[in-house]
C-alpha cells in the first residue's frame, strides 16, 4: 500500500505522480511519448500478460501480473510474488 500512495504523489504536497514525473522528464529532454512507440520486447511481454490473464488458470492471470513487479529496494526485488504457485 505504501508504494502505491507514492506512485500516486498523496505522500507529498503537490501530489504529483510518478507518470507526471515521467512526463515532466520527457518535455526536459525534448522527447514525446509517441516519437518511437514501444520496443517489441515491450509488446511480446504485455501479450504474454494478457494471454496469462485471460487463462481459464485464475492463478496464472494473477501471477502473469507480477511480472516486472520487483520490490522498491534491491533486497525486496521479486518478494510481492513468492508463495503463487
Amino acid at each position: 500500500m505504501a508504494n502505491l500512495v507514492e506512485e500516486m504523489g498523496f505522500d507529498r504536497q503537490d501530489h504529483v505522480t510518478h507518470a507526471e514525473l515521467y512526463q515532466r522528464s520527457l518535455a526536459a529532454v525534448g522527447a514525446a511519448p509517441d516519437d518511437l512507440g514501444p520496443f517489441e520486447e515491450t509488446r511480446s511481454l504485455v501479450k504474454s500478460m494478457t494471454d496469462y490473464c485471460n487463462s481459464d488458470e485464475s492463478i496464472e492471470g494473477l501471477a502473469a501480473l507480477c511480472l516486472g513487479g520487483g520490490g522498491d529496494r534491491a533486497g525486496d526485488r521479486g518478494t510481492r510474488c513468492v508463495g503463487i504457485q
